[in-house]
């Protein structure tokens, strides 16, 4: 199973605000579930982030400084036959936090 957290909406690519419909780590996910054949479930924030870039932006960095674990929405699915799981992430300003 390939569990992820993705954010669309206004992303910034190539130096550019741009709006996407998919987030870079749901695609990533996505191809290797099917590369897996498995199933691919997307994480979802408690509090949803916004679709805007700014706000987004503003949100992640106060969470960053104030070290902030992000609650999620409860997952529904059974996992204990599951052999193995991949979790994807964005990682926001190239730093694993955790």
């Amino acid at each position: 199973m390939v569990i992820y957290f993705s954010h669309a909406g206004q992303n910034k690519q190539h130096g550019a605000v741009q709006y996407i419909n998919s987030g870079n780590t749901a695609l990533v996910a996505q191809k290797l579930a099917a590369q897996l054949d498995c199933r691919c479930l997307a994480l979802q924030a408690s509090v949803p982030y916004s679709t805007n870039y700014a706000v987004t932006l503003q949100r992640a960095k106060t969470e960053l400084a104030q070290q902030v674990t992000v609650a999620a929405q409860p997952l529904i699915a059974d996992l204990t036959a599951e052999k193995k799981i991949f979790i994807g992430f964005p990682i926001w300003w190239g730093t694993l936090w955790a």
